[in-house]
């Protein structure tokens, strides 16, 4: 059945709904490209891309009159508007894939600069840091992973929601991720002052507990000495008594007459 004119108009807004739609998704899969920290494609994206380039073009083919391999039973205008309808199911479906590696790459980010200082240093510098911070990156990535779990996509108002849902769950991320940037020189420098404090609060605790090992040898060995000495005293007196009753017998032997 030939395309009224009514029919074409239709069609040629809902080619330029998706074409605009394109355009963002397709700066979304290159900026998940950046976002790899190894610089490679979105594989599943890149797919789903191909998948929606083959039914526009197998609506062009009936809208200019091409040979197509496939029936459509005459009807053009439902054929084209089915085809337009599964492009944009497959371009969301990119969408929601290049939005999965954004939202990754940007969660390991995050969780690197928040390892590379305390939490006390982190609620120091930054006093609202669970509200800014620890709560909406918590919110993005349980958000991101129901998204991702949710098979179940039926209409056009459904894939708006998801893509809207993905949105939001990365521009909280990017978020997150500029506010610790935002505060990265403070957050590194109490960091350091605390690092260094600790380390010299234990450097004193350790010269403590070596000045206390040094005084209980010394007492120890303070003690073992004055055991020896007083042996010593002790044993003096006996050994000169013993002296003393030997000269006196030897002197009763000598003053003694021969019989």
């Amino acid at each position: 059945m030939p395309l009224t004119a009514e029919q074409q108009e239709q069609l040629r807004i809902e080619y330029i709904d998706l074409i605009g739609f394109y355009q963002k998704v397709k700066q979304i899969v290159i900026t998940s490209e950046r976002a790899n920290k190894e610089q490679k494609l979105s594989v599943p994206a890149i797919v789903e891309l191909r998948s929606a380039f083959d039914h526009v073009a197998r609506a062009h083919a009936v809208l200019y009159q091409l040979p197509i391999a496939e029936e459509y039973e005459g009807d053009e205008f439902k054929y084209c508007h089915k085809n337009l309808d599964k492009a944009h199911g497959h371009l969301y479906r990119a969408a929601y894939d290049a939005y999965d590696v954004i939202a990754i790459a940007l969660a390991e980010e995050i969780d690197e600069y928040l390892d590379s200082f305390s939490k006390n240093t982190l609620f120091v510098v930054i006093p609202d840091a669970s509200a800014k911070i620890i709560r909406p990156f918590e919110e993005a990535k349980t958000l991101v992973t129901a998204e991702k779990c949710r098979k179940d996509v039926t209409c056009k108002a459904e894939e708006e929601e998801q893509f809207s849902q993905y949105e939001k769950a990365a521009d909280q991320l990017v978020n997150v991720k500029d506010e610790i940037l935002r505060h990265m020189a403070s957050l590194a420098a109490y960091d350091a002052e605390q690092k260094q404090a600790q380390t010299q609060a234990q450097i004193q605790a350790d010269r403590r507990h070596k000045t206390g090992t040094y005084l209980a040898i010394g007492g120890i060995l303070i003690s073992i000495v004055s055991i020896v000495i007083g042996v010593v005293l002790s044993s003096g007196p006996v050994g000169a008594k013993g002296q003393s009753s030997e000269s006196n017998l030897t002197f009763k032997n000598m003053s003694s007459p021969k019989k």
